[in-house]
């Protein structure tokens, strides 16, 4: 058994969010008087949690299959080659938005209005076909 200070330094974490992930029940551990123990095995249950807030680029099917409609696309990049490319990366070829920040040299949360943009177009030009 180990403490939530241990757990913290294996984990890289803070002692206060060990004790808050406790607190919520995602890493389980024994309370002997005052303090927490957790077993070894579990810190695995936290160790390969993912970090962050969640990504909300998950597109619905109806979406998903327009952006991977070849001649919609193509019609997006003759409107605007810079929302096509934004879309085609993060849904296609599955970039994060912060890579895309980066290779246009703007803002993540930039990126994330060209990507918004640039699926408000594509369900526009879906319609009109």
């Amino acid at each position: 058994m180990i403490t939530t200070a241990q757990a913290a330094v294996i984990l890289k974490i803070s002692r206060s969010r060990v004790l808050k992930l406790i607190e919520a029940k995602r890493l389980p551990a024994e309370k002997l008087g005052r303090d927490w123990l957790i077993q070894p095995r579990d810190i695995e249950l936290v160790r390969e949690r993912r970090t962050g807030r969640p990504g909300k680029t998950e597109l619905d099917a109806e979406t998903a299959a327009m952006s991977a409609d070849q001649a919609l696309m193509a019609a997006l990049t003759a409107q605007d080659e810079r929302l096509a490319a934004v879309v085609t990366a993060v849904h296609v070829d599955g970039a994060t938005l912060a890579e895309v920040a980066a290779r246009l040299g703007v803002s993540r949360e930039r990126a994330r209005q060209l990507r918004a943009q640039g699926l408000r177009r594509l369900r526009g030009i879906a319609r009109q076909e």
